[in-house]
């Protein structure tokens, strides 16, 4: 009678030789005569199970359903003997088998792999965001070359892309999901540490875009911000914002409808004054483009001096007693709202709820301050 362990050349990395076109239909069992390993098989629903010091094989065949290959040379004597044996011995318990060592099959095809020269994941290129649809617009840290990865903007098929300015279009290789709240992944390592922010917004009155928030900094942390939309060669950046140097922050949000992108420059000391801007990203749908624009802004006044040191000694004194504040001293001269040549002890936000709100908390400590419309 044919033996299948003895006759049959099981070959389980073949093309084709699959659990959809050669399934194995009938469960049964037979004696293995002849104490040989037989490869595990990789398919599923099918079990074939064997130890070095068991006399009972239990699998799942039907000779009529294996591949060609396989049933070379099968009498249909022999084939009928098979499935009467299998019946016959699905009574004998089945003895569990301990682990072995993987068999040559299955190293042949690690081989394949490896020769092929799939690259590891560290090579390969990674989505990091994406907004829209049809097709969408994608961020993607290419493939690791040189110790970095290359940040592009991406849509769909097209090969034209887009991407930050220098050196913010830049990633270290150790790309990560970040835990920080209100960051999307982080890297690198304390001199080269960075964090990314992406976010789709829709523009009022136009299209989707992905904003793109980028952290990079050793001593100072400095932010790069920029917009990216869908055109007809592809991606193009529509709209980017940086901060400067010196001790700076930024930031872009959406505020009742309203994407902001605002900026403070915060010395604290000295005869330089701080700075403060806000300014409104807008859709133009007659020119199809995004424009900048200065922002609805209000502050909380809580001192008006006639020079520099006189407004920075007022800082000091308000900061000491308003515990908590963010507070700056600017020129007036850089609001059309407020009067001229004069220097005042502020706080600054984009909705007059916000700034009353504001008012309320600092009132205790500043019992003169009051709210102003600045721009």
């Amino acid at each position: 009678m044919w033996d299948p362990l003895r006759d049959t050349e099981w070959d389980m990395g073949l093309p084709g030789f699959g659990p959809r076109a050669h399934s194995l239909e009938m469960q049964g069992r037979c004696q293995h005569r002849n104490q040989r390993e037989l490869l595990t098989h990789p398919w599923p629903g099918s079990r074939l199970h064997l130890g070095n010091d068991v006399s009972a094989l239990r699998f799942d065949v039907s000779v009529l359903s294996l591949p060609p290959f396989a049933r070379r040379g099968v009498r249909a004597e022999s084939r009928e003997a098979l499935l009467a044996e299998a019946q016959t011995a699905m009574s004998m318990p089945q003895v569990p088998s301990p682990m072995r060592r993987r068999s040559g099959a299955v190293l042949v095809l690690a081989a394949v792999v490896l020769l092929s020269g799939a690259a590891p994941e560290s090579a390969q290129e990674q989505v990091l965001g994406s907004a829209g649809s049809d097709p969408r617009i994608e961020a993607v840290a290419m493939p690791c070359k040189g110790g970095q990865h290359a940040l592009r903007v991406r849509r769909g098929g097209a090969k034209s892309t887009a991407t930050l300015s220098e050196p913010y279009d830049a990633l270290t290789c150790n790309v990560a999901k970040s835990t920080a709240p209100g960051w999307s992944w982080t890297g690198g390592d304390e001199s080269t540490s960075w964090d990314l922010h992406l976010r789709a917004v829709e523009l009022q009155g136009g299209p989707t875009a992905l904003l793109i928030t980028h952290a990079a900094g050793y001593e100072h942390v400095h932010r790069q911000h920029a917009l990216f939309l869908a055109d007809a060669k592809g991606v193009t950046r529509a709209w980017e914002g940086t901060e400067g140097q010196g001790p700076t922050s930024s930031s872009v949000e959406v505020q009742d409808g309203r994407l902001l992108f605002s900026r403070t420059l915060d010395i604290g000391v000295g005869e330089s004054a701080d700075r403060w801007a806000l300014t409104e990203l807008r859709w133009d749908a007659g020119r199809k483009k995004v424009v900048e624009r200065p922002a609805e802004a209000w502050a909380v006044i809580l001192r008006t001096e006639d020079s520099v040191p006189a407004a920075r000694v007022a800082e000091a004194q308000l900061e000491a007693d308003c515990k908590g504040a963010t507070l700056l001293m600017v020129d007036t001269n850089d609001f059309a709202r407020l009067t001229r040549d004069k220097w005042v002890v502020a706080s600054f936000l984009p909705t007059r709820q916000g700034a009353e709100a504001a008012l309320r908390r600092l009132r205790p400590c500043a019992p003169d301050a009051y709210l102003k419309r600045v721009q």
